[in-house]
């Protein structure tokens, strides 16, 4: 009868050396983080105005033109770029009486806006969402 084969050693199985593993850098581009956290459903925008429609001598609506955004609050829905947007801004102004000669066709304006949610009435119809501004910034501003 043949001999039997003795199983290997456990000991004599185990390696001393073990693999060595390196992690690489990340290289995924992250966009940039404004220091300044915004509320949720706010937009921090720059934006070019396109047009001013008075009311009474105060601005009581503008059209503007999207160039940059420069952050979302959480729950905020995206504003495509170079979109327009049209927005009532007479409260804003009336409450604010320093910001009444800040929007000037053609100028560039630094904002955080706040999205509002169109009410649902009659009929199943909805009456719009739309944006307001709830701040004026600095051009400079990085808040």
């Amino acid at each position: 009868m043949p001999a039997a084969k003795s199983a290997p050693r456990a000991d004599a199985a185990v390696s001393t050396s073990r693999p060595t593993i390196t992690a690489r850098q990340d290289t995924t581009p992250t966009p940039p983080q404004e220091s300044k956290k915004l509320a949720p459903g706010t937009a921090w925008v720059n934006a070019r105005v396109l047009s001013v429609e008075y009311s009474e001598d105060w601005p009581g609506s503008i059209s503007l033109q999207i160039t940059k955004v420069r952050g979302y609050g959480p729950s905020t829905p995206p504003i495509p770029p170079d979109s327009k947007l049209s927005i009532n801004v007479l409260g804003f102004v009336k409450a604010n009486t320093q910001y009444k000669s800040v929007f000037k066709k053609g100028d560039e304006i630094s904002a955080i806006l706040t999205y509002r949610k169109g009410l649902q009435i009659q009929d199943g119809q909805n009456s719009g969402d739309s944006w307001a501004i709830s701040d004026i910034k600095e051009q400079g501003d990085h808040e």
